[in-house]
């Protein structure tokens, strides 16, 4: 590591640490503050002390949940965190499992030889077997474990000690914890050199530079000894118990914190070539589940929702009410004979013909569409026959209606002079009565009835409607004075009781199943709070979301990619709190709101469930991916 003449280093947690600075002023000050960390975590969290907490727990195994200082309570976090990254391959309950073959002292300690030990194929109990209450700081370990931190605390320890000491000197700062690489604060201008090679003195090596985050290095070579001729090592695999028959000597990585690094090299080791994992070995008992490839997750997620014709006749059926509607108020307008001062009156008939025209070209995409689509199941004579479809018959039917209705506008308007003038205007009046058969229908039938955005333009469509037909029922001569009385009488009424209607069923909950769908369209569609996910077994997903800076802080929101339904949504800390909070809700229900673990990724147990949020990309268009041990 340069450069050298900036560095120092002292013996702690059974190796060596190291601390250079970017600025040589800052090194005695660094140098203290990494010392304090790296002690602290030495003491509390060693399981080679006996007086230390974490042996103190390890031999409270199997009673009930046991309060834990914060140090502890952090360093424990981030092992499950980098547990549940992982899958499971880099497991923190394997603490009785590898003393068991002799690493029950430091390695220093360790003798390099011995006699044979006999020692049987024996799973770990599970990283998920651990249960740790964030906000009440307790935790709870089954009579089968003994927590090892292991290289992960390790590599935890040397990032917070890093950022110890950047915060206390203002200087860019790098520790290496047994070759374990951390950094923070400003870099040097020509970055950290740091020399990779599986031990120290090694005739292989190869420099890189690094800016920020971390670099950790994991093998099997460099901490290996041997019972009765057999060679055994540190990482163990976790489906096993034993020392993990990688075909890789030496993994090196490098990531947004030295934990993250640390976690993946050694779930490297562990995982070895994707060969090695294709038979049930792979899925040992209560080891998480495997990783999930997002392409089929994201495939099989769009086979469950409707098609995209569902989509097409919705949207045409919307855009067919907007136009019914401009040619109705143009239609008004018509009869008034109004024009602008700009605009003569010739010029609105010609604009309510063509939107008429227009409304009925989308009318019959929208019929089309409907047809073809197969989710609702409407035929081709359910589309012509008032209230012949088994898909919510009445709404259905009054939206038949309407149509013909519109048809039959344009086909006498065609065929005016053969059908003469009063039978034309006649039909045309009908076309009022249309208008609010179509309303009824896209609420009685729309699956968008119960959006604000459906709702306000619905309700902007009424009002405009029923003030241009006001104002046409207040011209008039004397003698039509008690028709239009009655037309006012008849549209006032119909207003209230659709309104009351529409309060009482479409805007409800349970509309589905009161308007007649089909049993089979509603057992065969999922609710929307339904997961995509389903079973025991963890999943990753792809995220999407935004990140905003507030007075109280940083917020994130995300969105799954494969469960849309499914967000993630996280504050920071209130007055009484000292962790962010995750919320996780399903169509707007909430799961849970959890305290949040946030450093280089974000860490939090929603029930029984370890969540792991690792983000990228930028704050206006953030990406994440998210890492659950089991169902949401």
């Amino acid at each position: 590591i340069t450069p050298v003449l900036n560095s120092a280093t002292f013996p702690a947690m059974g190796t060596t640490t190291l601390v250079a600075v970017a600025d040589p002023a800052a090194l005695t000050a660094a140098l203290a503050a990494v010392r304090e960390v790296i002690e602290a975590v030495d003491a509390t969290c060693s399981r080679f002390k006996p007086s230390s907490e974490l042996c103190s727990l390890n031999r409270a195994a199997g009673g009930p949940a046991r309060r834990v200082s914060p140090l502890l309570g952090d360093a424990i976090a981030a092992a499950l965190e980098a547990a549940a990254s992982t899958n499971g391959l880099v497991d923190p309950t394997m603490g009785r499992l590898i003393e068991r073959l002799g690493y029950s002292v430091t390695f220093g300690e360790l003798p390099r030889d011995g006699p044979r030990i006999d020692v049987e194929i024996r799973a770990a109990p599970g990283w998920d077997t651990v249960v740790q209450d964030l906000e009440r700081r307790t935790v709870q370990i089954p009579e089968t474990v003994a927590i090892d931190l292991g290289a992960v605390g390790k590599a935890w320890a040397a990032d917070r000690a890093a950022r110890a000491a950047a915060r206390r000197t203002g200087s860019g700062i790098l520790v290496s914890c047994g070759g374990d690489v951390a950094l923070a604060g400003e870099p040097p201008q020509e970055g950290w050199c740091i020399r990779v090679a599986e031990r120290p003195g090694a005739a292989a090596w190869q420099d890189v530079l690094a800016f920020d985050g971390g670099i950790a290095t994991s093998g099997t070579g460099n901490r290996a000894w041997q019972r009765g001729g057999r060679v055994y090592h540190h990482i163990l695999d976790p489906a096993t118990g034993m020392p993990a028959a990688s075909p890789w000597r030496t993994v090196t990585v490098a990531a947004a914190s030295c934990a993250a690094a640390n976690a993946a090299a050694t779930a490297a080791i562990v995982l070895g070539p994707p060969r090695r994992r294709r038979g049930p070995r792979c899925q040992p008992r209560r080891l998480a589940a495997p990783a999930v490839s997002w392409t089929p997750t994201m495939i099989a997620a769009s086979a469950s929702n409707p098609s995209p014709l569902w989509f097409a006749t919705r949207g045409a059926g919307v855009m067919t009410l907007v136009l019914l509607t401009g040619t109705v108020l143009l239609g008004i307008a018509t009869s008034m004979r109004w024009q602008g001062r700009n605009t003569p009156r010739f010029v609105t008939a010609g604009v309510h013909r063509n939107l008429s025209l227009f409304a009925i070209v989308l009318l019959a995409v929208h019929i089309t569409t409907s047809v073809l689509d197969p989710f609702a199941g409407i035929t081709a004579l359910d589309a012509v026959v008032p209230f012949a479809g088994a898909y919510r018959t009445i709404w259905l039917g009054l939206g038949v209606l309407a149509a013909e209705v519109l048809v039959a506008v344009a086909v006498t308007s065609v065929a005016r002079k053969r059908v003469g003038p009063r039978a034309w205007r006649l039909v045309h009046w009908s076309a009022y009565a249309s208008w609010p058969l179509a309303v009824i229908h896209g609420l009685g039938t729309g699956s968008d009835a119960q959006e604000p955005w459906l709702i306000g333009l619905t309700a902007a469509c009424t009002v405009a409607v029923v003030l241009a037909l006001f104002r046409r029922l207040a011209v008039g001569r004397l003698r039509t004075i008690p028709l239009r009385l009655t037309a006012a009488g008849a549209t006032v009424a119909v207003l209230v009781i659709s309104c009351s209607w529409a309060l009482r069923g479409p805007l409800r909950p349970g509309w589905a199943a009161a308007a007649g769908t089909p049993a089979t369209i509603l057992t065969a569609a999922p609710p929307s709070h339904t997961p995509v996910h389903t079973g025991k077994v963890g999943f990753v997903d792809a995220l999407v979301g935004s990140m905003v800076q507030t007075p109280a802080g940083v917020e994130i929101a995300f969105r799954d990619l494969a469960d849309p339904q499914l967000t993630l949504t996280i504050m920071p800390p209130g007055a009484t709190q000292s962790l962010p909070v995750m919320t996780v809700t399903r169509a707007g229900v909430s799961l849970c709101s959890v305290p949040a673990r946030a450093i280089t990724t974000i860490y939090a147990v929603c029930g029984t469930t370890r969540i792991v949020v690792a983000l990228f990309g930028s704050p206006a268009h953030l990406a994440g991916r998210l890492t659950a041990s089991g169902p949401l």
